[in-house]
């Protein structure tokens, strides 16, 4: 076998390997979209809300904090959440200190918003565990959540969750 022979023999083969590591990386993606493998890592950072909708068993659509809800979350990598969520058409409190607001002021203040932190865990399958620390809402605190979160890239999240207002949640975030 002359040197011309041998080269040409370890280029061939180099391409083939190259070609094989290509092709099993594309399987191992295909392979994760097909087990609907969310990347938990994506989460991680700070979202803004898109937007807020309830669903209801009727197929009838609700926005619960207005049609421009404003919103953050925070995902952090030590596995620890903050979210707050609240409808910036509110009206103002006519006595301007929340201490004095009125009945229907303070009415507002709860429907048109939520605030909530405490740590997470999301998995593979797109489950994400809120274990709630703390809410603006009581019933929420110390209690463990769920979200199915139905699309997670770099720079969109998407969840459905089972809401308290009579309905499915559905909410979108950017980063």
């Amino acid at each position: 076998m002359d040197r011309r022979s041998i080269l040409k023999g370890f280029a061939t083969a180099g391409v083939g390997l190259a070609m094989l590591s290509g092709g099993a990386e594309a399987q191992r993606k295909r392979k994760n979209k097909e087990e609907g493998g969310i990347n938990p890592k994506l989460i991680t950072g700070h979202w803004s809300l898109v937007s807020a909708e309830t669903v209801r068993s009727d197929g009838s659509h609700g926005q619960p904090f207005g049609p421009n809800p404003a919103g953050v979350a925070v995902f952090a990598p030590n596995r620890r959440f903050s979210i707050s969520v609240v409808n910036p058409d509110m009206p103002k409190f006519a006595s301007n200190n929340q201490d004095t607001g009125t009945d229907e002021e303070n009415k507002a203040v709860a429907r048109g918003s939520i605030t909530y932190f405490g740590t997470y865990r999301l998995a593979r399958d797109g489950t994400l565990s809120l274990e709630i620390e703390g809410s603006s809402f009581p019933n929420w605190n110390k209690v463990d959540q769920m979200r199915m979160v139905t699309s997670l890239t770099a720079n969109e999240l998407k969840w459905t969750a089972s809401g308290d207002r009579g309905g499915t949640a559905e909410l979108v975030w950017k980063k």
